[in-house]
């Protein structure tokens, strides 16, 4: 079985979906059916409410720039619970003629939650964290990390170089 959910959706307000596999119930607690065609729900009605409009806009700026477009947001679950995926998708043309989009949903909220244990115990421990993108010569700090370098957070110049 694939993780998460391979979808191909209209781009209306509700994400009208014409497929959806079978992994959408281990994301929302509905099955597929529910979604065809909006049979039973909308797709809209399972994302976050403070989370739609975000997927609204990034998905229309992506199709407006022919681009893939690739976000985190939250589906609620028939138990109650809240999780986070991860999306990406693109526009394609359907066998009418219709754009329509593709693309796959993966739940990333384990991964979510050990981001936020990570940042509670190095907060905790007052450690600093820094990593090195050697290729890009890019940098990222946690804000302790800047401290403990004499800067302020976010006052580093983002490129180092290897000497």
């Amino acid at each position: 079985a694939t993780p998460g959910a391979i979808y191909r959706c209209r781009h209306d307000s509700d994400w009208t979906m014409d497929f959806i596999s079978e992994g959408v119930v281990d994301l929302v607690g509905y099955p597929p059916a529910d979604f065809i065609a909006n049979a039973v729900r909308t797709f809209a009605s399972v994302i976050h409410p403070d989370d739609r409009a975000r997927v609204e806009r990034v998905v229309a700026d992506a199709l407006a720039a022919g681009a893939t477009w690739e976000l985190e947001y939250r589906l609620h679950h028939t138990d109650g619970s809240t999780h986070w995926v991860f999306e990406r998708g693109h526009a394609c043309s359907g066998s009418d003629g219709e754009s329509q989009l593709v693309g796959f949903i993966v739940d990333v909220s384990a991964q979510r939650e050990a981001e936020f244990r990570l940042g509670v115990a190095l907060r905790a421990a007052n450690l600093g964290l820094w990593d090195w993108h050697i290729p890009s010569g890019r940098g990222a700090f946690n804000d302790t990390a800047f401290t403990m370098l004499g800067y302020e957070p976010g006052a580093w110049p983002g490129r180092l170089e290897s000497g």
